[in-house]
C-alpha cells in the first residue's frame, strides 16, 4: 500500500483489552455485592467488611460500566492522522496541525509505548480534562510533552513512522533528517484500522 498524504487514518480502541477490564470489573463489583450481602443477612461479619463489599460494589461496579460504555463505542475512531493534523480525541478538542509539530516520536518504556510531542504553540496540547485529571506528563522544555497511547487497535511500531511521514508532507521538511520515514509506511502500513 502506498502512502496518501491526503487520507485521514482513523485508529479504534483496542477491544480485547477493554473487554478483560470490563470482566474483572464486573467480577469484583459481583464479589462486593456478595460480601455485602452477608453482612447484611447473616450480621456476624464485621462492619469494615460491609464498608469493603460496598466500595468493591460501587468502585468497580462503576468501572465496569465505563469499560462497557467504551466497550460500546469501540467502533468510534479515538486517534485521526490526516493532512489536518494529530486529533487524539481521548485528550484534545481539536487537532495539532503539523505545521505547530517540531518533533513527534514514540518511546517504549517497560511494557508501555509513549508518544512524545514538541510543539511551538501551547495551546494545542492542552487537553480537555482538568490539570490533575489529566493524561500529560511535562517532559523537558516548555512545549515538549508526552502521554501513554496504549489501548489502541493498530501496531504502535508503525504509528512513529506514520506520524513522521505526515509531519514531513505537511510542514515542508527535509527528508534528510529522517530518510526511512516514508519508506517505512509505503511498505508496512495497513488500510484504515
Amino acid at each position: 500500500m502506498q502512502f496518501d498524504p491526503n487520507a485521514t487514518v482513523k485508529i479504534r480502541r483496542s477491544v480485547v483489552p477493554l473487554f478483560c477490564w470490563f470482566v474483572v470489573s464486573a467480577l469484583l463489583a459481583t464479589f462486593g455485592a456478595f460480601v455485602s450481602y452477608e453482612v447484611v443477612t447473616s450480621g456476624g461479619i464485621s462492619v469494615k467488611h460491609g464498608l469493603m463489599g460496598m466500595f468493591f460494589l460501587l468502585g468497580f461496579g462503576a468501572f465496569a460500566l465505563l469499560n462497557l460504555k467504551r466497550l460500546w463505542n469501540a467502533v468510534d475512531p479515538v486517534v485521526l492522522i490526516g493532512p489536518d493534523g494529530f486529533h487524539d480525541k481521548r485528550l484534545f478538542s481539536q487537532p495539532i496541525p503539523w505545521n505547530v509539530v517540531q518533533n513527534i516520536y514514540v518511546r517504549k518504556h517497560g511494557f508501555s509505548r509513549f508518544l512524545f510531542i514538541e510543539v511551538t504553540e501551547y495551546k494545542y496540547i492542552v487537553p480537555k480534562y482538568i490539570d490533575w485529571l489529566k493524561r500529560w506528563q511535562r517532559y523537558h522544555g516548555e512545549g515538549e510533552y508526552f502521554y501513554s497511547i496504549g489501548g489502541l487497535a493498530f501496531e504502535t511500531r508503525l504509528l512513529e513512522p506514520l506520524l513522521r511521514a505526515y509531519a514531513i508532507t505537511w510542514n515542508n521538511r527535509s527528508l534528510k533528517k529522517h530518510p526511512s520515514a516514508l519508506s517505512v509506511v509505503d511498505r508496512h502500513f495497513p488500510p484504515v484500522c
